[in-house]
């Protein structure tokens, strides 16, 4: 999972190294790391129950750990809401952003009951699989292949 913020990290490090001629090198490595740590942090905290609200103003432009959690909510007024990951910019742009005034209480889930089916990494690698292909199978006018 570390592979692409490393490479990452590594291409903007060179590329500013190689303009700067070696100036911005030691800042720019620490700099990157910092940041990276923050996002990575910041991006755990998403799937928590811990409620972390950025505030009316820069909720606008970052979905912070709260917006997150409304993502996931199964209340109907939450559904299709904050469906971006790091920034708010596309859910403003179309409509879906909600920005809580307050700690919000609600359920979290997929609404339909089926969330224990997911659960485990089995659950979560594996069960959408399963479901695509009887889906597909039952599409096709085949018996669903259910176990």
């Amino acid at each position: 999972m570390a592979t692409f913020p490393a490479a990452a990290t590594g291409v903007v490090n060179g590329v500013f190294n190689y303009w700067s001629d070696g100036t911005a090198g030691l800042f720019l490595f620490f700099g990157l790391h910092g940041f990276i740590f923050i996002y990575n942090l910041v991006g755990n905290l998403r799937h928590t129950h811990v409620w972390l609200s950025y505030g009316p103003i820069f909720s606008q432009i970052f979905i912070s750990p709260a917006q997150h959690q409304i993502h996931h909510s199964i209340e109907q007024r939450h559904w299709g809401r904050n469906m971006g990951f790091a920034l708010a910019l596309w859910d403003r742009l179309f409509g879906t952003l909600y920005v809580p005034r307050e700690h919000e209480q609600f359920a979290i889930g997929l609404g339909d009951g089926t969330e224990a089916r997911y659960h485990g990494v089995k659950g979560m690698y594996w069960q959408p699989v399963r479901d695509l292909f009887r889906r597909d199978r039952s599409s096709h006018g085949l018996p669903r292949q259910d176990g």
